[in-house]
């Protein structure tokens, strides 16, 4: 980005005097800007005024390009989380069906069981209890 320089233009006795400060800070009497006169120190400073404009310009534009992608990403976070929720959803009423499911397992080993029961048949393998096994549900 352009500095702005700034010059400042007097007239005395011994002929118009112009300083110069440069954009490094740097004072320095400039007398060919004397010789040129007030209008050209007023046309550099208006040069160098459009070309600050210029730059401030195109800083804006950069700004607003960040914006937007800004709320490209906040738009994304927020379809991220809405699958998120879903997921969430989808998973929790598995599990409340696998649930039920066991329930049911059990209820129908429980009557077979005690049919066996009736017809006296002793020995009831525990390999085929649903307790006996192992439900691992693993949520990403």
């Amino acid at each position: 980005m352009a500095n702005l320089s700034t010059i400042s233009a007097s007239e005395n006795k011994t002929g118009m005097n112009a300083n110069f400060q440069g954009s490094l800070g740097t004072p320095m009497n400039l007398r060919a800007v004397s010789a040129l006169g007030a209008k050209e120190v007023f046309a550099f400073r208006l040069d160098m005024a459009s070309e600050l404009l210029t730059d401030l310009e195109a800083e804006a534009h950069l700004i607003h390009s960040l914006l937007a992608c800004a709320k490209a990403e906040v738009r994304l976070a927020e379809s991220r989380q809405t699958q998120a929720r879903r997921r969430v959803q989808f998973l929790s009423r598995l599990c409340e069906t696998s649930s039920q499911s066991m329930d049911t397992a059990k209820v129908q080993y429980a009557e077979v069981k005690a049919q066996a029961a009736k017809e006296g048949v002793d020995e009831v393998s525990d390999d085929d209890d649903p307790q006996n096994e192992l439900v691992s549900v693993t949520l990403d």
